[in-house]
C-alpha cells in the first residue's frame, strides 16, 4: 500500500504508522505472558539512506505502551521511505 501511494505523490505516514502501531501489538501480545520484561528500539538498515532522526531513535529503548502512546516511526521520521522497524530487547524480572 505505501508503495502505491508513493507512486501516486500521496504521504504513507498514516498507513506506516497503522503498520508499526499493529507490529507493537502484536508483540505486546504474544509476550504478555513470558514472564519477560519487553522493551523495543528501533531497527534502522544503518545505511546512508537513514534520516538523522531515526538514527537518534535507534539509540533510545522504549516500553511498547511508550512506543504506541508517541509512535516516533513514521512520525518523526524526515524520510518519506522510511525503512525501520521495531526490535524486540528482553531482560528477566528480577
Amino acid at each position: 500500500m505505501s508503495h502505491i501511494l508513493r507512486m501516486e505523490n500521496k504521504s504513507t505516514n498514516e498507513v506506516m504508522a497503522k503498520f508499526h502501531q499493529m507490529d507493537l501489538l502484536e508483540i505486546k501480545e504474544f509476550m504478555k505472558d513470558s514472564g519477560l520484561d519487553v522493551v523495543v528500539k528501533i531497527q534502522t538498515c544503518n545505511d546512508e539512506f537513514v534520516c538523522d532522526e531515526c538514527r537518534k531513535l535507534s539509540k533510545i529503548i522504549f516500553t511498547i505502551d511508550e512506543a504506541l502512546k508517541t509512535m516516533p516511526i513514521p512520525n518523526m521520521c524526515t524520510n518519506e521511505s522510511c525503512r525501520c522497524s521495531w526490535a524486540i530487547q528482553f531482560s528477566e524480572y528480577d
